[in-house]
């Protein structure tokens, strides 16, 4: 039995940072980020992985790769006490 994998996929990424500093030395900042993995499918062909074994917590089985999305995001508070 043959396998293969369509290559054909994109990836890209979005986000955006913001500070405030109230008081000097005092900074505020929050950060959000948008991530996407696109596996275009041409031809109707999908990526599949196949685990033969638990890896990562993953049961065996075949799994596709498809479109995948996360959003993270970070807020911090800094105080810098050396000029």
């Amino acid at each position: 039995m043959g396998g293969g994998c369509n290559a054909d996929w994109n990836a890209w990424s979005i986000g955006s940072r913001s500070e405030w500093e109230p008081i000097k030395g005092f900074t505020v900042g929050a950060d959000v980020i948008y991530q996407q993995i696109d596996g275009i499918q041409s031809n109707r062909l999908t990526n599949t992985v196949i685990l033969g074994a638990a890896n990562g917590g993953k049961p065996a089985g075949t799994y596709a790769a498809a479109e995948l999305g996360v959003v993270s995001g970070s807020f911090r508070v800094q105080r810098n006490f050396l000029p």
